[in-house]
């Protein structure tokens, strides 16, 4: 008998999904949905809050990163990208972190959607020798993919 449920909560367990819920505790308290482009281009508008938001991650030896290639620069010292910080629960508790840490491996680039408290410095203020005007602190990660090459621009 104890085998026959055992070999049952076997069954169980392996039919259950592997992806992310989708309603997310930051979801569900309110963090709007905003494209990258959107966020810098309007800081103001978005400046302290919470939101959701999928973005291209770069990381290096010296830097870590979010930016959009679609937001293209109106002036040369436009800002468009964000320093991208995680907070330890986005860390340590998430298999999507592992998986980021997988992909890097292979590029130094991901697409992500994260949760994230955006706020803009007004100046550059944020990163290794002030590189960033904006930070974007990852609370939580809803999705990660290597990020696809784009076809060269014309």
């Amino acid at each position: 008998m104890t085998i026959l449920i055992w070999l049952l909560m076997v069954g169980v367990i392996k039919e259950q999904p592997a992806t992310p819920l989708k309603n997310t505790m930051f979801q569900a308290q309110g963090a709007e949905i905003v494209g990258y482009c959107e966020l810098i281009k309007h800081p103001d508008r978005y400046n302290g809050k919470t939101v959701t938001v999928k973005a291209t991650y770069g990381s290096g030896m010296e830097f870590s990163v979010f930016f959009d290639d679609e937001c293209g620069k109106s002036t040369p010292n436009e800002d468009v990208i964000a320093l991208a910080t995680f907070s330890e629960n986005a860390r340590s508790n998430s298999l999507l972190y592992k998986k980021l840490r997988k992909v890097l491996k292979k590029s130094d680039e991901a697409q992500m959607t994260v949760v994230a408290k955006f706020t803009d410095g007004k100046s550059r203020v944020f990163g290794h020798q002030m590189c960033c005007r904006f930070c974007l602190e990852v609370l939580e990660i809803l999705a990660v993919e290597e990020k696809k090459l784009s076809p060269p621009r014309r």
